[in-house]
This record gives C-alpha cells, sequence and structure tokens, in this order.
C-alpha cells in the first residue's frame, strides 16, 4: 500500500509561504502559531511585558493581517509584519489607555512621542529593506548628487522608476535596477543611472505607501 499522506511543501523564504497562505486559514493560524515569540517581542516594544496578555489577541490579529496585505513589493515579511502589529496596538492603547494603567516612565502616548515611536520604526524599517539590496545608510550620504542639476535627474529617474509597477517589481525581484528600460522611461542617462543607483533605489523605496513619514521628509 503507497503512502498517500502529502508532504510539506517546502518554501524558499517566509515571504513565498506568507503569499502561498493568503487563501488559507488552516495556514495562516499555522503561522500565527509559530510566530507567537515574535509578535510578543514586537508588541512589547511599544507595551510593557507585563501587558502584554491584554492586548495578545491585537497583535496577533494584526500578524493575520500583515499575512493577508502582504506583497512581494513589500521586501521583508516581518519588517512589515512589525509595523502592522505596532500600529494596531497603539490604536488600541490611543482607544482605552487609562492614566493609571501604565507609570509615565514606561509608556507615554503624547502626540510627540507618537510621531518620534513611528519615524524611528519607518527609520529602521527602511534601513532592513535598504541591506537587501546591499546598501547602507551611510553609503546614501556619499552617493547623494552633490550638483542640482544631477540630483533633479536622478529624482527623475527614481520617481519613474517607482510610478512603474513593471519597473520597480523587476528592481524588487532582482534587487538590480533594469538600467535600460529605466533609461528609456524618465530620460536619464545609463551611466548616470549607474553612477547613483544607491541613491535611485533608494528614493524610489522611499515613496512606498508604508514610508509616511519619510516621504515627507525628502519632499
Amino acid at each position: 500500500m503507497h503512502n498517500t499522506t502529502e508532504r510539506p511543501v517546502k518554501f524558499e523564504n517566509i515571504e513565498q509561504r506568507v503569499l502561498e497562505a493568503k487563501s488559507n486559514q488552516d495556514e495562516i493560524n499555522s503561522l500565527i502559531k509559530e510566530y507567537i515569540p515574535f509578535i510578543r517581542k514586537t508588541a512589547v516594544k511599544v507595551i510593557p511585558s507585563s501587558a502584554y496578555d491584554s492586548y495578545s489577541t491585537t497583535a496577533m490579529s494584526a500578524f493575520a493581517e500583515a499575512i493577508e496585505k502582504f506583497r512581494n513589493t513589500e521586501g521583508k515579511f516581518l519588517v512589515f509584519a512589525s509595523l502592522v502589529i505596532t500600529n494596531r496596538v497603539k490604536d488600541q492603547i490611543r482607544r482605552e489607555f487609562k492614566p493609571k494603567e501604565f507609570p509615565s516612565n514606561k509608556i507615554e502616548i503624547e502626540t510627540s512621542f507618537e510621531d518620534k515611536t513611528d519615524r524611528k520604526i519607518e527609520v529602521e524599517m527602511f534601513r532592513g529593506e535598504l541591506i537587501n539590496y546591499g546598501i547602507f545608510l551611510d553609503d546614501l550620504l556619499k552617493d547623494s548628487p552633490k550638483h542640482k542639476g544631477s540630483r533633479l535627474k536622478a529624482n527623475k529617474a527614481a520617481k519613474a522608476l517607482a510610478d512603474s509597477d513593471f519597473l520597480f517589481n523587476v528592481l524588487v525581484e532582482t534587487k538590480k535596477l533594469p538600467l535600460k528600460r529605466l533609461s528609456e522611461v524618465s530620460g536619464i542617462t545609463e551611466k548616470l543611472i549607474e553612477q547613483k543607483r544607491k541613491y535611485i533605489i533608494a528614493r524610489a523605496l522611499i515613496r512606498q505607501n508604508k514610508y509616511s513619514y519619510l516621504r515627507e521628509y525628502v519632499k
């Protein structure tokens, strides 16, 4: 008699697994169960660890939301999930917070604190995404165009890259700039695009919706 038990599907990375799990509630539940330590670790960056039980349902629901919303152009799934979990936990804090619940030295929810926290999260998320392309924040200081003309051209190329679903998907999937096509679409020479490769990639990535604060900063 042949063994009819199906062998588990193997994935190269969690991103592939998440994309496959979108239409399978059992797999979503399995991912949540498997990543409970990650979910908790992420949540307690925003709340005292002693308060996690009150926020665990929100945090796990946020992880499921991240699975459902994740696209292959979002970069690393766990980075994306971390942002969703953090935002949903903070939403619950805003709805339910009472001053006596948490000592002021453990959690603050004033607008200035929220903005600072959100910005820090985005910076760390951006830093992590750049590493996938072999780029570090320090590289951008060196690679940024020094002359206005070059900067305008590089910005134009970055905008063309970000605005084209096809070109942006090529970038995300290959981690390389489609030089020839980008030059044709943007009207910027391949030589300049290659010279300012790191800067152009960073500018294109930062135009994603998840970087709302950073987008304002680089306008």
